[in-house]
């Protein structure tokens, strides 16, 4: 009863799912762990686009945004960059 006051989510797997989101969605915003966490937060927004019987849309373009974001990578000020360094890739001539 308390979960679906708080959250206005019924189910308790669906809030933690939420929770797991938003602190994936922290992580890039800080830019720490960006692959990681992106790939996360796809999982999560995959899962949530297709739980309940319906297929919500704006979860799905949320694990599209982060699939890129896995593809793209840690961005120049992120804190991912200053630890690990920039991976440059140089194409051929």
């Amino acid at each position: 009863m308390l979960i679906s006051t708080w959250s206005g989510v019924a189910d308790a797997t669906t809030l933690f799912l939420r929770l797991i989101g938003a602190v994936s969605a922290g992580l890039i915003f800080l830019g720490l762990w960006t692959p990681i966490a992106a790939a996360l937060g796809a999982l999560v927004a995959a899962w949530l686009a297709f739980v309940g019987g319906t297929f919500n849309t704006d979860h799905a373009m949320h694990a599209v945004v982060a699939l890129s974001l896995i593809m793209l990578g840690p961005g120049r000020w992120s804190v991912d960059a200053r630890l690990y360094g920039r991976k440059r890739i140089e194409l051929g001539r």
